[in-house]
Order: C-alpha cells, then sequence, then structure tokens
C-alpha cells in the first residue's frame, strides 16, 4: 500500500439502520435501529431461516444447541448458544472448530458474508458460561456473592488469573472510550454481576441455583479455542 492510499471495505444488510432511507423499490421497512436488535421476530429478523439451518446441522454433527436469534447490532446479528456438557476441554474445542466451520460453510451457501463488527455497535465475541455440577448439583450456587459458592468465587480468581493473554490488551485511555461510549465489550479485568465491560459477567437474571454460573467474555471468535478452553 503506498503512501497516502486508504484501503476499507464497504459493509452493507437490507436490516442495517443506515438504510432506512434507500430507494429499494420500494423500501418495505423494517429497518433495526443501532443496539435495537435483540430478539425481532421475522420480517424485521430476515436471518431466522439461515440461523434454523445452521442449528439443525449443528444439532446432527452431535453439537447441542439450547437457542439461537438475532442479537444487539444491527446490519444482520446473529447468536447460537451451544451446551456442551460433561466435557473435556479438548472436547470443547473441537466443537467450536465444528461449530465455526459449519455456519462458514452455511454463510457462503447462502451468499451471506457476516462481518463484523460495525463502528458504535455491538461487535462479535465468544462469551462462555462455566459451572460445575455433582450428583446433579451445581456446586456454583450459593450465598456469596451474586448468589455464588466459594468454589464459584475461586473459579473467577483463577479465570481472572490467566485472563490477560487471553484479553486484547489496551491502553487505559481506549479503555474508557469503549466503555464510554456504551459497548458491552470486556474492558475491565474485574468480575460483575451488573456491568457488562467486565471480563467476567456472573448472570443474575434467575433465582434458581441451577442457572448459576460464570460468564468468560475475553475470548474472541476467531481464537485458537484449544489454547483459550484451559484458561477459561
Amino acid at each position: 500500500m503506498t503512501r497516502g492510499e486508504l484501503r476499507f471495505y464497504y459493509l452493507d444488510s437490507h436490516e442495517g439502520a443506515w438504510n432506512s432511507g434507500r430507494d429499494e423499490k420500494p423500501n418495505l421497512g423494517y429497518k433495526i435501529r443501532y443496539k435495537e436488535g435483540y430478539f425481532p421476530t421475522p420480517p424485521t429478523d430476515s436471518l431466522q431461516d439461515i440461523r434454523t439451518e445452521m442449528m439443525m446441522t449443528m444439532i446432527a454433527c452431535g453439537i447441542p444447541v439450547e437457542a439461537q436469534h438475532h442479537e444487539v447490532a444491527t446490519g444482520g446479528s446473529a447468536r447460537s448458544t451451544c451446551v456442551i456438557r460433561r466435557s473435556s476441554r479438548w472436547r470443547q474445542g473441537a466443537q467450536v472448530q465444528v461449530h465455526r466451520q459449519e455456519r462458514r460453510q452455511e454463510a457462503r451457501q447462502d451468499g451471506d458474508l457476516h462481518a463484523k463488527p460495525i463502528f458504535q455497535d455491538n461487535g462479535s465475541g465468544m462469551h462462555v458460561h462455566a459451572s460445575m455440577w455433582k450428583n446433579n448439583v451445581n456446586l456454583f450456587a450459593g450465598s456469596g456473592y451474586a448468589g455464588l459458592s466459594d468454589m464459584g468465587l475461586y473459579a473467577i480468581g483463577g479465570s481472572s488469573t490467566c485472563a490477560r493473554p487471553v484479553r486484547v490488551h489496551q491502553p487505559d485511555d481506549q479503555q474508557l472510550q469503549a466503555a464510554r461510549a456504551g459497548y458491552e465489550a470486556p474492558v475491565n479485568l474485574a468480575y460483575s454481576r451488573r456491568n457488562r465491560s467486565a471480563a467476567i459477567r456472573i448472570p443474575v437474571y434467575s433465582p434458581n441455583p441451577k442457572a448459576k454460573r460464570i460468564e468468560y467474555r475475553c475470548p474472541d471468535g476467531s481464537s485458537n479455542p484449544y489454547l483459550v478452553f484451559p484458561r477459561c
């Protein structure tokens, strides 16, 4: 690239908020506004069918899928929730690789390119929810902070210790700018039941002990799961 030359890509989606005034012969609306894409229904959510195809293929490949839905961002954001129970970290890594390859293949066949992030909107991530069980009892459930047991808090301590090699390092001023902009990125090496800028979040939407877990928010979807999961 020569000096002074700019190289960039155009991202487009008929769901995108930036296309609300575009002549689409005609424009039928159903545009998702920035940060308002969580759980819309078709036709606003135009990706329901392809996500369902992806989910059915992953189930056929032996990967249990708990849910799939549109995510927060405009312009084609998507989410799938896979549940991996009683499995080694190496098997989890293999399933992530299958999951990743399958989604790429389905998107290629459908003619879609799921490119992220979009400026000033939620980006992509790979949030890892973890809990430990014995005799069908969740060992992370307790009476401590955010309903965690001592074991759950110890797990947070261990994950925090290993977070720096996983986390993308940014100067402090960039972290503050990202937090002020309202992103849900893990810009703080901390744990919290409310603050989504923390590296480790503790979901508190349900008092059910079976729902108690920690959410490790550092990994990136393009990362090597065989290296990431041992640190989770």
